[in-house]
């Protein structure tokens, strides 16, 4: 499955089928993390629900630490 990821288009392995599978993935964090999901955000605890579908566009934000 093809998606795009803040812009970028990115193949999915076989086994990504939901929004946590691709954090778990990508190693993201849910605490400091927003996702929307073809502009709608989504809730952390709503990840492993959020089927993905070919062509869905994520924008993924992480909160930066530091001064």
């Amino acid at each position: 499955m093809t998606i795009i990821v803040n812009d970028r288009q990115l193949s999915l392995p076989a086994d990504i089928h939901s929004l946590k599978d691709f954090t778990d993935w990508k190693s993201i964090p849910n605490q400091g993390t927003a996702i929307a999901l073809n502009g709608k955000l989504v809730k952390a605890e709503n990840w492993a629900a959020t089927a993905l579908s070919e062509f869905d566009n994520l924008l993924v934000i992480s909160a930066a630490y530091g001064g």
